[in-house]
């Protein structure tokens, strides 16, 4: 076997698409979704364009001196955005992180012997305080809900979902009926990246839970005009599945009953979720799990202001303050 040589295994790997490699990493692999794929791509290929037009090399395999992404950093600092001011710190801070990325991956996978980008330190951001409601404001909310029809024993039960467990507006509506195991008193959460995670629910939730499986949802899915029953937990007016807008489009509903003009969004209830475990001492890492965080710097910027019965404490004074006439 004749041996390969230096030049042709350079061919070799020009010949290598590495973004489209990089995308299949992306989608199959991690589990991005298609929005954080095309994102991080799009950084990729900005950087290509700076260095090929700066001749500095043709291909991200040259990259090797951190001087190429110094300039590069410099280069960013003096543009400007959509808005025609200088691209903030953040955004620079993203596409450093989407390098980072693909140029671990460019070595993970051996193409590479040097990633110039492991020794780049991170931008500096200024993390702005997350929005969140107050206990008032979460006793109004439950307040204004008369559990009179289906569709507000549903909003009721979506306001306590949120509020008792910390879940993002994506992860409730992909809640399915087998994700809820009454007997052992947990519920499955299917979080970003497909990473799962199992939360724990006190007994009211759960006869709440019952309740609405058993009576109100079938109230709602017998409004369906679809040929195959949904197995989703949550359902709207048609009986078909609850949406992320769709959930939006509630919340705001119960803000306006309750007179007051805030802008609400199903992060807030996240947010107030994680300042509230942190305040009744529950450790930061228990939070992050919790939460379904993949990285502990996330949890940091939730709760800037340990275990199960720290989760269950919270859930009880909680329950108390929605229960408050």
């Amino acid at each position: 076997m004749k041996e390969v040589s230096n030049k042709s295994m350079n061919t070799l790997k020009e010949s290598v698409d590495y973004l489209n490699l990089y995308f299949d990493y992306l989608k199959y692999e991690r589990n991005y979704s298609m929005y954080t794929i095309k994102a991080y791509l799009k950084d990729i290929s900005d950087f290509k364009l700076f260095f090929t037009k700066e001749g500095f090399c043709e291909s991200y395999l040259e990259i090797k001196r951190l001087k190429t992404v110094e300039l590069y950093l410099g280069y960013l600092r003096k543009q400007k955005g959509r808005d025609n001011e200088k691209q903030t710190n953040r955004s620079i801070a993203r596409k450093l992180s989407s390098l980072r990325g693909f140029y671990r991956f460019l070595k993970l996978k051996g193409f590479i012997e040097i990633n110039v980008f492991e020794n780049i330190e991170s931008v500096k951001i200024d993390q702005p305080l997350a929005k969140r409601i107050d206990n008032k404001e979460i006793e109004l909310l439950f307040k204004s809900i008369i559990l009179n029809t289906p569709l507000n024993i549903r909003n009721y039960l979506i306001l306590d979902m949120l509020i008792l467990l910390g879940i993002r507006a994506s992860e409730i509506t992909a809640i399915k009926l087998q994700d809820i195991n009454i007997s052992r008193g947990d519920i499955l959460i299917h979080g970003k990246g497909s990473k799962d995670r199992l939360l724990p629910l006190t007994t009211p939730l759960m006869r709440e839970l019952q309740d609405y499986i058993a009576y109100t949802r079938v109230i709602l899915i017998n409004k369906s005009r679809q040929e195959n029953f949904s197995d989703i937990l949550l359902l709207n007016k048609n009986g078909d599945p609850l949406t992320v807008r769709g959930l939006q489009k509630i919340l705001i509903s119960l803000v306006k009953k309750t007179g007051e003009t805030y802008k609400i969004h199903p992060h807030m209830i996240r947010h107030s979720f994680a300042s509230e475990m942190l305040k009744n001492g529950a450790d930061l890492r228990v939070i992050q799990e919790l939460l379904g965080h993949e990285s502990i710097k996330t949890t940091q910027k939730y709760t800037q202001i340990s275990n199960e019965d720290l989760f269950k404490n919270y859930q009880q004074k909680m329950g108390k303050i929605k229960n408050k006439e």
